[in-house]
């Protein structure tokens, strides 16, 4: 495992060789089940033509969340004490991370033509892993993460890997570049949440 962090500008980490290829063999395995439940879906609040690609999410597809690989895998990152202190030393943003005690997991696949332009996610933190059969078998694909919609101000190219995680602020612009040549582009992504107590105390002095 080797993790990159950068502190400029917008903070992320990069993790390659992530997870044990067994585990990712499983993954892989729960990917080809699930494909075909895969569809085009678009934020209410998105333009047309803003994305192609097609998703599912793996919460809707298992009852029990111990049947995926997928979801058992990403959880144990919650425990992952090396990760955790790197993003807790790398920006006081991350703070934030502790006050997180909810997610939503989807999967994502690409092939020739795919895109999602630049956009903000609505949760706190985004967790992106790649994954793919060898070979690889696209081009393209690469994710930007900036400070600005239009890039002016670009923080960083990453050009994905198999067994990579990325992790970073969800408050930040990030893109997916147009896939240039074949199909087999497989991510799974995982959105970090706060959610409010459902039955909060009530404040006398209000």
């Amino acid at each position: 495992m080797n993790i990159t962090t950068n502190t400029d500008t917008v903070p992320y980490i990069v993790v390659e060789d992530y997870f044990e290829e067994e585990q990712v063999q499983k993954m892989l395995t729960e990917l080809s089940m699930v494909q075909h439940k895969a569809e085009f879906n678009l934020p209410k609040k998105m333009e047309k033509g803003y994305k192609k690609n097609t998703s599912v999410s793996i919460e809707d597809v298992w009852r029990d969340r111990d049947c995926s690989p997928i979801l058992t895998n990403m959880d144990s990152i919650y425990e992952d004490t090396t990760l955790i202190t790197q993003i807790k030393d790398t920006n006081y943003i991350w703070n934030g991370w502790y006050n997180t005690n909810s997610d939503r997991t989807f999967v994502t696949f690409g092939k020739k033509g795919d895109y999602y332009k630049p956009h903000m996610d609505i949760s706190q933190f985004t967790l992106m892993y790649y994954l793919w059969e060898e070979p690889k078998p696209f081009e393209g694909g690469d994710v930007i993460l900036s400070t600005d919609k239009q890039q002016e101000d670009w923080s960083a190219k990453i050009s994905i890997k198999r067994n990579m995680l990325v992790v970073f602020p969800s408050p930040t612009w990030h893109e997916v570049r147009p896939i240039t040549k074949g199909e087999g582009r497989m991510g799974v992504i995982r959105f970090i949440y706060t959610v409010p107590d459902p039955h909060p105390l009530p404040n006398p002095k209000i």
